[in-house]
């Protein structure tokens, strides 16, 4: 084969043309950086460009800027947290016991990141006042060493000082940046046009936030009847279990961040540990970290064994109340609900004499 060698066409016509492509290329580089000196970029229009990928935005939104009254409940996590947690059981459970007034706040979305915690709580506590936050702790399978997968939809620089301190290693914060380049366009758009953002009642709305996944059949056994101080590792120790992981610098920076903050807002913190499909035989809750021990703040982990939160169901029944191996479906995120309601109000009420 003969060699081609007819001359290779430039990939610019003129220094003009190459010039408009590098200021291209620079007002893209650059543009986190421009968002953030012009001021326009407000808050409502950060959360309506968060994608339905990423989380509800809509309830997210009102939770956090246009309601006024104290958070007395937040739930916070992944999207296991999001589908296991019933608002509206937990939070008529806990009006009934401890007033009229108290309300239950989901602050979840998909995927597990504890960078994407931090961002949605630190808004939350600069709006509204938080008496007790419960939330997921990694899972020995979520020790990601980077940002979250969708952190180009949330992440600005107008969280650089928040978020990115001098502990945060260089590669993290670049990786951060390169996400905000990424999230940048999409957020001058949301500039540009109108949308329906806070026009539309969705299916987290209708439910106070919490997803339900409606698949298969209705199905709504009895939950059992759990004692509520059985449910935390401080008074029943018995029913708990570690195998611990090591969790790499990005996960323990962030989880330090968070109980800092919460710590600096006087807020309670208790590790959350939602049901998985293949724990629903295990007599003990199994934790991949000590957290009592590792956290500063020495934080209680609340759960209940499988075995005993799925007591008396066949192995279909179980399958009934999951949509998948780790999400509950609509029907398990009621009978979870209701099955941990007094051990939530027992931890709200801890929360509340202790201060």
């Amino acid at each position: 084969m003969r060699p081609d060698l007819s001359p290779v066409t430039p990939s610019f016509q003129t220094n003009r043309q190459a010039l408009a492509y590098c200021v291209l290329i620079y007002l893209l580089l650059a543009s986190p950086i421009l968002l953030a000196a012009s001021g326009t970029l407000s808050k409502r229009a950060v959360y309506s460009s968060l994608p339905a990928l990423f989380c509800d935005s809509q309830s997210l939104y009102k939770e956090i800027y246009e309601k006024k009254s104290d958070a007395d409940v937040v739930f916070v996590g992944s999207s296991m947290v999001w589908n296991a947690i019933d608002v509206d059981t937990i939070q008529r459970r806990l009006r009934a016991a401890c007033g009229d007034d108290k309300n239950v706040v989901m602050l979840a979305h998909n995927s597990y990141g504890l960078d994407a915690d931090y961002f949605l709580l630190h808004d939350l506590l600069q709006k509204r006042r938080v008496r007790l936050v419960m939330i997921q702790m990694p899972l020995a399978t979520g020790f990601s060493a980077w940002p979250h997968v969708l952190a180009e939809a949330w992440f600005t620089l107008d969280n650089w000082t928040n978020i990115c301190g001098p502990e945060l290693p260089l590669p993290a914060k670049i990786s951060l940046y390169s996400q905000a380049v990424l999230g940048a366009p999409r957020k001058i758009l949301s500039l540009l046009r109108p949308d329906a953002f806070g026009q539309i009642v969705n299916n987290c709305e209708e439910h106070s936030g919490s997803l339900f996944h409606k698949i298969g059949i209705e199905f709504h056994p009895a939950p059992p009847n759990l004692v509520p101080d059985q449910l935390f590792y401080s008074s029943a120790p018995q029913s708990f279990d570690f195998d611990p992981k090591p969790i790499n610098q990005y996960q323990l920076y962030f989880l330090n961040k968070i109980m800092s903050l919460l710590k600096s807002n006087g807020v309670t913190v208790i590790c959350l540990h939602p049901p998985l499909l293949k724990d629903v035989k295990m007599t003990k809750v199994v934790e991949p970290g000590r957290w009592p021990e590792l956290l500063e703040i020495h934080p209680d982990i609340f759960g209940v064994p499988g075995k005993d939160l799925f007591k008396g169901l066949s192995e279909e029944d179980d399958k009934r109340l999951f949509e998948d191996g780790m999400h509950l479906d609509a029907n398990g995120c009621v009978y979870f609900s209701e099955a941990i309601s007094g051990g939530v109000i027992s931890a709200y009420q801890r929360a509340t004499t202790s201060k």
